[in-house]
């Protein structure tokens, strides 16, 4: 006998957590911090109703099939040591005279985050540099340099990230070690009236090399498979904020602090399928046997197709390891256009600058990074096909210019300006407005069926695969590091549940390297 059976469904955020350097005996000041953000509260009736009396439920088992629309602002599910976001489906049985019963289950949302339809940034390389001294003036020695380059901004788990780290130690202080650890830093928000931060950082990959002498240079590579983990989030969830860095550090000998340099990533759920489009060129100077080391030249561009309007991120990387010195490195968007004769076999060609940018250049025996921001102006579409006498092109520039009387190094890559942009390969899914996203709906009868979803950015047979799921990393902590007056993360979800996350089987980038390598 109940009075009625409530079918829930909810989705919120929450956060909580402690101030231990509080003093326990002084109560009169608040020292717990929370957070609370709804984003799903659904309710139905399996029986009865909320003005029903008493209602009989036969023995046996009954069957109720519903379905509800899930909200487009729902982040990804998270479970971490000072809060969580979580979905549940709870049955409550409304009994009198009684208290009532109540059955719950969690369940797994996934935020669909693909990398494809992000900012074209996460396409091309990136590169931070760090420089410290040690003592003071006068004693103060030679810089120690470090840089640590990444092939892409954006990752999935699954997917290698592959460190590059340059060390140029020119001090008297040699390191004894170089460690490099992917991070993941989520950061908890409180409401007021007890407004506060927290932060949590986890480590989820680490690895160690080994260290550089002084007055020596090293360059050392190191793989970072990325494991299960929740997907970068800023912008769904208020109190709750996710976010992933490489961490490099140099451990020195003696009394001096470490010397340590972070670059921050992207974690989403769907890989990048564009390929980032490259092109390099090196240029000697001098005849043998006086012939200089290279001057190299790599550009790095997201795609070969681009709209006026749009911002071209240009990626150039100048290895100097000449004798000469690169004073200016430009770049230039040029329209290259032809004219042919219809009388006769001549042919003549103009070259117009579209945009252009300059930096700084390069000292001898180092090598540098740069990210230029090309802005495209209004400009006609290239034409190669549609008019036979004028052949409309476009192409990317980049010129090292070097002192003296040497020739420039320079290198071209080929671009297409059009009038429509590249559309992204999965547009995010918007329901029907005239359904309800807060409403829960019983679905009655055998034929009956739920209400489509949106499709998967992945399918059978594609490439890449459909990924695997598995826990994530952050919710094993190390037991060796116990966060000491803290809950662990396992503390705060009930035990028959974690969130799954995908996980992608893909190459490293090395080995696909040599794929391509050996079908050509």
């Amino acid at each position: 006998m109940v009075i009625s059976v409530v079918l829930q469904i909810k989705g919120y955020a929450e956060t909580h957590w402690t101030d231990t350097e509080h003093d326990p005996e002084d109560q009169s000041n608040g020292d717990s911090f929370n957070g609370h953000v709804d984003y799903l509260a659904t309710k139905a009736y399996l029986h009865g109703s909320s003005s029903s009396i008493e209602v009989v439920i036969e023995p046996g088992t009954s069957k109720h099939r519903f379905a509800c629309q899930l909200p487009t602002t729902c982040p990804s599910s998270f479970e971490g040591t000072f809060g969580q976001i979580r979905y549940l489906v709870n049955v409550r049985f409304v009994r009198p005279w009684k208290f009532d019963q109540n059955f719950s289950r969690c369940f797994t949302v996934l935020k669909v985050m693909d990398l494809n339809s992000q900012s074209l940034m996460l396409r091309v390389p990136t590169q931070v540099e760090s420089q410290r001294t040690f003592c003071c003036f006068p004693c103060r020695s030679a810089p120690l340099s470090m840089c640590l380059s990444l092939p892409r901004g954006g990752f999935v788990p699954g997917q290698t990230v592959a460190v590059e780290i340059m060390v140029s130690n020119d001090s008297g202080v040699p390191v004894e070690d170089i460690t490099v650890k992917l991070a993941m830093v989520v950061i908890y928000y409180s409401q007021p009236p007890c407004a506060d931060t927290n932060k949590d950082h986890f480590v989820m990959v680490l690895k160690t090399g080994e260290g550089v002498s002084s007055k020596c240079r090293k360059q050392l590579t190191f793989d970072l498979k990325v494991p299960a983990t929740p997907p970068t989030c800023f912008d769904l969830c208020s109190i709750i904020q996710i976010g992933y860095q490489v961490e490099a550090e140099a451990r020195v000998k003696g009394c001096h602090g470490s010397q340590s340099l972070h670059m921050p990533i992207t974690i989403g759920s769907v890989p990048l399928t564009k390929v980032p489009v490259q092109a390099r060129t090196e240029k000697t100077f001098g005849v043998w046997p006086f012939r200089s080391d290279p001057l190299t030249l790599e550009l790095n561009l997201p795609q070969t197709g681009f709209v006026p309007g749009q911002t071209v991120p240009v990626n150039v990387l100048v290895g100097n390891e000449s004798k000469i010195r690169v004073y200016e490195v430009k770049v230039a968007l040029a329209m290259m256009i032809t004219y042919y004769s219809d009388l006769s076999s001549g042919v003549n060609s103009e070259r117009k600058s579209v945009a252009k940018l300059k930096a700084d250049g390069v000292m001898r025996n180092s090598r540098k990074m740069y990210d230029f921001q090309l802005p495209i102006p209004s400009t006609p579409p290239s034409c190669f096909h549609l008019c036979r006498i004028i052949k409309i092109g476009y192409q990317i520039e980049v010129v090292a210019k070097v002192k003296g009387m040497h020739v420039n190094g320079t290198l071209v890559l080929p671009v297409t300006i059009c009038g429509v942009p590249i559309a992204p390969p999965m547009g995010q899914y918007i329901p029907d407005s005239s359904t309800d996203q807060s409403t829960l709906t019983l679905i009655e009868g055998e034929g009956a069926c739920a209400p489509a979803a949106p499709p998967y950015p992945w399918s059978e047979g594609s490439v890449p695969s459909p990924p695997s799921y598995a826990e994530a990393m952050h919710m094993h902590p190390d037991p060796e590091k116990p966060r000491q007056g803290q809950p662990e993360p396992r503390d705060l979800v009930e035990k028959s549940y974690s969130p799954l996350y995908p996980v992608y089987k893909l190459p490293p980038q090395t080995e696909a390297k040599k794929d391509k390598e050996e079908q050509k």
